[in-house]
């Protein structure tokens, strides 16, 4: 089973660090950069091996991108919308979800940075040496 809230935390830290600043309520633009990140986390680095999705919709009527591990929403970039929304219980709010449609994790790669990728495997080396 996989830790949703480590995962969650380890690409937030990726994406603060590899972008320059700390991501915060006030943020937008970030949603399909981080659920990119946590989709080849999940994969690459924590071993998931269940189905994965990256999903474009809305999110309470506003554009969204988000991951889903074995249909369960992992949304690293719901806090833009305001601090009512915690990115640790997305399922509190799944009825303000809407698919629009899906991205093959195959185009992973398309949607990461190198240095992001770089950064992560760096860490999580660190992290599983420690």
């Amino acid at each position: 089973m996989i830790n949703k809230k480590y995962l969650i935390d380890f690409c937030r830290e990726t994406m603060n660090h590899t972008n320059g600043y700390f991501l915060s309520s006030d943020f937008e633009g970030w949603c399909e950069g981080m659920s990119a990140l946590i989709a080849y986390a999940a994969i690459n680095l924590f071993n998931f091996s269940g189905d994965i999705k990256i999903v474009y919709g809305t999110f309470d009527g506003k554009g969204h991108t988000w991951c889903e591990l074995d249909g369960e929403i992992v949304d690293g970039s719901v806090d833009q919308f305001g601090d009512d929304y915690s990115i640790y219980s997305c399922r509190l709010y799944s009825d303000k979800y809407s698919k629009e449609s899906v991205v093959n994790v195959s185009e992973l790669n398309e949607l990461i940075w190198d240095s992001d990728i770089d950064y992560m495997n760096h860490n999580f080396n660190l992290y599983k040496t420690a």
